[in-house]
């Protein structure tokens, strides 16, 4: 891998210093821009998208599918985004998507990419590729390097597990879901960072899943160990250097790389813009970029106080003096709306059915889309209709047809095999060593 090649070395200086070195990295990463004029970045407003912008001259296309409904709660995006446009002088185009083809528009993503489609946002990507453009700048990942939505919690969990704040937690913890949430990270921070059940493992999967459902399904043993192999692999990676710092800043680090290397939320896109002949270029992949994170302590990357991805929102403090970079974001998400094709959205599962490996006693749960799982249970449902059984497409060459086996004691029964041949493996060697001696 092309990371491999990069030194991760913290080079320790002053902000000044590491603003310095990502300014560099910027210009190296989009300075050929300026020579393709037909490229559309994909705007939100948010100062990942608005900061890339900064450093692309020359005639600059964004363009923004806003959901149709507006979280509750929370600004209108469309308005955000509009007046960062006008900060920029950018030519903006805003499209709206109906929350009633939300559907329609995850169905027509999964047979154009052969993928499940695991983020919500990713309707409004294709609706884009669809459109002029011949290719797009998209600002993703940009948080899995600076800084992460679960960065603030874990701060704050943190902070209150000191005397006497723990102990007031835990009496708020009876009464109120968000002390509870923090209550169970300050326990989950108290873990070794690299432990399968500690905070690191588990950060950038939590808002996508549910870990007792997934938990009942395959079991706590499978669980675990996926959940284990994935530390493994960026601690691997990552060598010695993440490990002089404090304890959640290790969390800190090794959950941002797991998000960074483990969770592929780009390979749709791509597979996306193939589909319409289109190319992407996601700038917070870029060698440059990553080399610069790797170079800032995992101390002064993430956060300052409880101000997330503050590197990045500094740098655009910089470059756009006038952008409120503190400023409260409108959600830019689609809904699940509440009908699927005019009828009671129960009806998209009575179409697609239930994933045969989520257990019978969650259905209810799953299907009431209050889960973190609903979304990837159903879109795995139409893929597996869609795709993987779907006998009018035509085989690829070069591939083999596996036979799909929608039996619940057998794949159990493959399961535990597996499991204890594993057993097997890991320790012959011992045994060896044993008999040697």
């Amino acid at each position: 891998s092309r990371f491999d090649a990069i030194d991760y070395r913290w080079k320790h200086g002053s902000v000044v210093d590491y603003l310095a070195r990502l300014d560099e990295a910027f210009h190296e990463t989009l300075g050929w821009c300026q020579e393709h004029d037909e490229l559309v970045t994909m705007f939100s407003g948010g100062v990942d998208s608005t900061l890339l912008l900064t450093y692309m001259n020359g005639r600059r296309t964004a363009l923004f599918h806003a959901p149709e409904s507006v979280h509750s709660g929370t600004p209108d995006p469309t308005i955000y985004a509009t007046r960062a446009a006008r900060l920029l002088n950018l030519d903006l185009e805003i499209r709206r998507l109906k929350d009633g083809d939300n559907w329609v528009n995850i169905e027509s993503n999964i047979d154009k990419a052969a993928l499940p489609q695991r983020v919500v946002q990713t309707v409004m990507y294709t609706q884009a590729y669809a459109g002029p453009g011949a290719g797009f700048i998209h600002g993703s990942r940009g948080d899995a390097l600076f800084g992460a939505a679960g960065t603030r919690n874990a701060v704050l969990s943190a902070r209150v597990r000191a005397y006497p704040l723990d102990i007031l937690l835990r009496g708020a913890a009876q009464i109120s879901g968000r002390a509870n949430g923090l209550l169970q990270s300050s326990r989950q921070l108290m873990r070794d960072p690299e432990s399968p059940l500690g905070w690191a493992a588990g950060m950038s999967s939590r808002g996508f899943t549910d870990f007792d459902i997934v938990s009942d399904a395959v079991g706590t043993r499978t669980l675990q160990s996926r959940l284990a192999r994935r530390v493994r692999y960026a601690s691997t990676r990552l060598g010695r250097a993440w490990k002089s710092s404090g304890r959640l800043y290790r969390h800190l680090e090794l959950a941002h790389w797991i998000d960074y290397w483990c969770e592929d939320s780009t390979t749709f896109l791509r597979q996306l813009a193939l589909a319409h002949r289109k190319r992407v270029h996601l700038p917070f992949l870029s060698t440059p970029l990553v080399a610069t994170a790797m170079s800032v302590p995992a101390h002064q990357r993430y956060h300052r106080n409880f101000a997330v991805k503050y590197l990045l929102k500094e740098a655009l403090r910089r470059r756009l003096p006038s952008y409120p970079v503190d400023q409260k974001k409108g959600i830019t998400s689609m809904r699940l709306p509440p009908t699927y094709r005019g009828r009671n959205r129960d009806a998209v599962w009575e179409e697609y059915g239930m994933p045969d490996f989520i257990p019978k006693r969650h259905h209810d749960n799953v299907r009431s889309f209050n889960n973190a799982i609903s979304h990837n249970a159903l879109t795995y449902s139409m893929f597996d209709k869609r795709i993987l059984r779907n006998s009018d497409l035509a085989g690829i060459a070069g591939t083999r047809v596996l036979e799909h086996r929608n039996n619940r004691w057998y794949r159990g029964f493959i399961r535990k095999a597996s499991e204890f041949m594993g057993w097997i493996v890991s320790t012959a060697p011992l045994q060896m060593l044993m008999s040697a001696a």
